[in-house]
């Protein structure tokens, strides 16, 4: 009998642990890889809400739904690689660095000379812009972020391309 009282207080304090530990809401619950590791690479706009609203094809329409993150603590939106024939203008660039303990990503977009030739701005995405974004997943293959800018709430879901 207290054997069986010790295997269920052990199996208890574990998923207390293991869901006490968990660093972001949606996950992972445990990773090998570094968040850096995890974070850099090539991410492409699964959806892009605003106030709960899909907002992913208003997305699209200005930018490119592919983003690179260096791991300098660069990024740059491939709208500029990609060529977009129909909208000449530039991507958006800047820093990125893990803040809060690693559980924010803070965005710093850079500058630009013509601010008319550049993406459009919208929330928290624009010209001399900086964004603390809650991350909510950081996964190898998913990237889920959220942060409230100017009175919206913004939720962008990555996936790995």
């Amino acid at each position: 009998m207290k054997t069986y009282i010790f295997k269920v207080c052990t199996l208890l304090l574990l998923i207390v642990f293991l869901t006490s530990c968990k660093k972001y809401d949606e996950g992972p619950w445990i990773s090998f890889n570094s968040k850096e590791k995890r974070l850099v690479g090539t991410w492409e706009v699964e959806k892009f809400t605003v106030d709960g609203y899909d907002s992913t094809h208003y997305f699209r329409k200005y930018d490119s739904p592919t983003f690179a993150i260096v791991e300098s603590g660069f990024f740059i939106s491939l709208r500029d690689v990609m060529n977009a024939p129909n909208n000449p203008r530039k991507g958006l660039s800047g820093y990125w660095s893990l803040e809060d303990k690693k559980r924010e990503l803070k965005c710093v977009f850079n500058s630009q000379e013509n601010q008319e030739d550049t993406w459009i701005d919208m929330g928290p995405f624009g010209i001399d812009r900086t964004s603390f974004w809650e991350i909510k997943r950081l996964k190898m293959e998913e990237l889920f972020l959220e942060t409230n800018y100017d009175g919206s709430h913004y939720r962008v879901e990555f996936n790995r391309k």
